[in-house]
């Protein structure tokens, strides 16, 4: 009797130790397969300040929470796409200062690649920006419509609309607005205009132009400079329901400052394959400013900044709904840590191979993740490594126009 209440015992503790050990695994499998999360792989600073001080903090991760049993999650590279064709009708808004050259002539080679009806100027680039668009080769296609448009050209729907195809999706590209103004002041030569007409050393007319920005009843193209591209001309208080018209008009609004979390989404967006994403990055690094030095300490450009926040509230409306958006639909893809690797790791080597010197040979890459073999030869290294006004004059020639 002892004896079989000892072997009971002995029982109930075994099956208590097998259930122990289930669960335990069962968690530790769990750990193990899942990947790493978004916040260690975006970890990284942007010009010095940490990426989550800026762009998402914890009020604003609250804020684009979505609750699982509202989002539909992706379970894999092919899902946004299943049974569906990529979509080759697409108009770009250029935004200046955004990278936005790098994406233009990714553009303009998918268009050479698929022979796609794009809009090309009359002139050396210019299609009459900043003004109504003009300026460019009519479509030869029967319907008189494009399929593409790539280059600096002043949005305005209605007239996008009679120039595009009716299933067009219109994208674009802006970035954090504070620093896109810094590079907008260097690029334009401000600096030394203000040192010409005031006589203010050069290291300090940043301050001087924040310090003397006034509110105007005509429109100032250095305020709201990304918005402007969009064809906003109103002040700081119209800027909120013209931010929500585009939300209503725009596909997808890449972010420079995560310009590969935003090409891979792009991919998906669209439909494309890895290759088409393949994006050679132009003067997308930083460049010493002609008034000093790119970055001061943290104190004096977060005070710079809350003053151009006054000046150019409008922007940082538009950057925060579109910067919304881009992490709202990153969420929604289950695996997209694995897949943002993974297009890192292939997007260098397309680059390491195209940008060596001498002879390309063809490559092939295989990408397990993605199902997708990339094809890389000598012809698509010539094409990746155009700058924007010779692939302008390669599509020119092709076409047989001037």
């Amino acid at each position: 009797m002892q004896g079989g209440v000892v072997m009971a015992t002995t029982n109930c503790y075994k099956k208590l130790f097998v259930l122990l050990f289930a669960i335990i695994s069962s968690i530790a499998l769990t750990n193990f397969l899942t990947p790493p999360s978004l916040e260690r792989i975006l970890s990284h600073s942007i010009y010095g300040i940490p990426t989550n001080e800026i762009y998402h903090t914890e009020t604003e991760k609250q804020r684009n929470e979505t609750s699982a049993e509202n989002v539909e999650h992706i379970g894999s590279a092919e899902y946004f796409c299943k049974g569906k064709k990529p979509h080759e009708v697409f108009a770009f808004v250029k935004v200046h200062k955004c990278a936005s050259d790098s994406l233009a002539v990714n553009f303009m080679r998918l268009a050479e690649e698929r022979n796609s009806e794009i809009i090309l100027p009359k002139g050396e680039w210019n299609l009459k920006w900043p003004y109504k668009p003009g300026g460019f080769h009519l479509s030869t296609k029967e319907s008189g419509k494009f399929d593409v448009q790539a280059l600096h050209m002043m949005f305005d729907l209605n007239t996008w609309k009679n120039l595009m195809e009716s299933n067009v999706k219109y994208i674009a590209i802006i970035r954090y607005p504070y620093w896109h103004f810094k590079s907008y002041f260097n690029y334009m030569g401000l600096a030394k205009e203000i040192n010409k007409n005031f006589d203010v050393p050069i290291e300090e007319t940043l301050d001087f132009f924040l310090k003397n920005t006034t509110e105007t009843t005509e429109h100032d193209r250095k305020r709201n400079r990304m918005l402007f591209d969009f064809g906003f001309k109103g002040s700081n208080d119209d800027a909120e329901p013209y931010v929500r018209f585009l939300e209503n008009h725009f596909s997808l609004v890449l972010i420079q400052d995560y310009l590969d979390e935003s090409m891979l989404l792009l991919k998906h967006e669209m439909c494309w394959s890895l290759r088409d994403v393949m994006l050679k990055k132009i003067n997308t690094l930083g460049k010493s400013y002609v008034y000093g030095p790119k970055r001061d300490s943290e104190v004096i450009e977060r005070s710079r900044e809350e003053k151009y926040k006054e000046y150019a509230g409008g922007d940082y409306l538009l950057f925060d709904a579109f910067n919304r958006t881009l992490w709202k639909k990153i969420d929604q893809v289950e695996d997209f840590a694995l897949q943002l690797e993974e297009y890192r790791n292939i997007s260098a080597k397309v680059g390491s191979h195209c940008e060596q010197k001498g002879i390309k040979p063809s490559m092939r890459i295989n990408s397990v993740l993605f199902k997708e073999k990339i094809d890389i030869d000598g012809d698509f290294c010539i094409r990746y490594n155009t700058g924007v006004l010779g692939y302008i004059k390669r599509l020119k020639l092709q076409r047989h126009i001037e």
